[in-house]
């Protein structure tokens, strides 16, 4: 080095100060949370979080002159060296990224609340279906980290799932400090809301498979009401609901009944179907069924008439021509969504909801939907003759599908018994028309009958008559052979 000459220190790089545990899993249950909200249709909060940059933790106000630092010497010359290079660190541009660039955000209790003040309208929407956005404090930050690791510990390392326990719902209970409300309407069996009718379904499965005893038919858990009634408490438990509602009672007792069914298949296809008689199990191999409740479905499996019976129901599930296309969906909340997001200012008919619930994302229709659809549109657009009102579109629906679950199960006519004024008088009209039809049946019936009667009395009489000229030409017959036979005897005997 030349004497005399000065030399500069490099500049040092601003080093990153790491997130602590807190600020991960508070970053991570607010991306839950978006991801919770993005489903529900609520994008500008996504958006907002996505664009807001984050403050780099750059601690320069940390760098003082009064430190010790190894390179400061005795000599004035190296002062000088390190007074330059302080300058010139000072002197140093900041450099930021674009605002549109997306980076890690790092989310603070006063810009959470700035963005639940910003944005209350989307959160109304979404308190509607059941769900609100959920502020993290440190206390619930904590639950929800014991409970991601209580998660992950349900899932085994061979990746088989354990035994599930509503994890996801009790979280979401704790986020709105309250249970998940449940709203069924009249006549439906199951909420429009898409996250209530999941969440629903999904705790009714496990309640079911983890608490209800499998009895051999729906009847018996007709017979004994304390097992539908302690079904629907241990539901009821779970979410906010009016039990009192008839509504909701069926819509328990539904879940009860097609679940019951299901895990009696389940059952019987893990612990009897392909297992030598001699060797199936005598005694109950779940824990909530005793063993004559499950002797009983031994029974009922091993009888010849229900193996006879299960293999046509086989056969006949093989000739279900129109296959739903909404996942897991139900009917029910499938239609609400295509009311909300497809038919916004229009009411869709019986028709459209038929096409969406058969149309799937990759092929479409298949052969047998798209005939349907073709049927149901040709009843549409026929002519009205006069006098007589045109048909409706769930008038077609019916009348192609022959099904009277399909208009049920879809929410658009009504599954309940108490039915309004309206629904009973259209009813009783129905049934009127039926009996005039069977009437008028009868009537052709009986005048065909009469005619078959009259005409085989006829043919008896014509029958009668020809078998009394058949005895009379006999007799005549016989009369001649009598005399025939007398004269040839009077002829015999003078040559005698």
């Amino acid at each position: 080095m030349a004497p005399g000459r000065k030399t500069t220190a490099k500049p040092t790089k601003p080093t990153e100060v790491p997130l602590t545990e807190y600020e991960k899993l508070r970053a991570e249950n607010l991306m839950r949370n978006n991801q919770k909200l993005q489903r529900l249709g609520v994008t500008t909060l996504a958006s907002i979080l996505n664009h807001t940059s984050a403050k780099s933790k750059v601690d320069t106000h940390e760098k003082s002159g009064s430190l010790y630092e190894v390179q400061e010497g005795e000599g004035s010359e190296d002062e000088e060296v390190n007074q330059c290079a302080t300058n010139r660190r000072n002197r140093l541009k900041r450099v930021l990224a674009p605002a549109q660039q997306d980076e890690p955000t790092r989310f603070t209790r006063q810009n959470t609340r700035d963005l639940a003040l910003t944005f209350s309208p989307e959160l109304q929407q979404v308190e509607t279906l059941g769900l609100s956005t959920i502020t993290s404090t440190p206390q619930q930050d904590q639950n929800n980290s014991s409970d991601q690791g209580a998660l992950e510990a349900t899932i085994d390392p061979n990746g088989k799932r354990n035994r599930s326990m509503g994890r996801e719902l009790d979280r979401i209970s704790r986020g709105l400090c309250t249970n998940i409300p449940i709203h069924i309407a009249e006549g439906k069996m199951r909420p429009e809301a898409p996250m209530q009718a999941a969440k629903l379904a999904s705790e009714g499965g496990i309640i079911l498979r983890q608490q209800m005893p499998i009895l051999r038919h729906w009847k018996e858990y007709k017979k004994d009401k304390s097992i539908v009634t302690n079904y629907i408490g241990k539901v009821a438990a779970q979410f906010t609901m009016d039990t009192n509602n008839n509504a909701i009672k069926a819509a328990c007792a539904d879940l009860l009944k097609g679940g019951q069914r299901q895990m009696r298949y389940q059952l019987k296809k893990k612990y009897f179907n392909g297992i030598p008689a001699n060797q199936v199990r005598t005694t109950s191999p779940v824990k909530h069924m005793t063993d004559d409740q499950w002797k009983a479905l031994v029974e009922m499996w091993s009888d010849a008439k229900h193996k006879e019976k299960c293999t046509k129901n086989q056969l006949n599930r093989e000739n279900v021509r129109l296959h739903q296309r909404t996942g897991s969906r139900c009917y029910i909340a499938q239609a609400h969504v295509v009311k909300k997001d497809i038919f916004k200012d229009v009411e869709p008919t019986s028709i459209d909801l038929f096409k969406n619930f058969h149309c799937g994302k990759k092929n479409g229709f298949t052969e047998s939907v798209q005939k349907a659809i073709d049927d149901m549109e040709g009843i549409m657009s026929e002519p009205v003759q006069d006098g007589q009102e045109p048909k409706s579109a769930k008038e077609a629906v019916s009348q192609v599908v022959k099904s009277t679950t399909f208009l049920r199960v879809a929410g658009v006519c009504s599954a309940s018994k108490s039915t309004s004024r309206g629904a009973i008088s259209s009813q009783v009209h129905d049934l009127q028309v039926e009996l005039e039809n069977e009437k008028q049946e009868k009537g052709e019936l009986r005048q065909e009958l009469d005619n078959l009667k009259m005409e085989s009395e006829t043919s008896r009489v014509k029958h009668s008559e020809e078998i009394e000229g058949l005895k009379k030409t006999s007799q005549e017959m016989h009369g001649l052979l009598r005399q025939l036979l007398s004269f040839n005897q009077g002829q015999h005997n003078p040559r005698s």
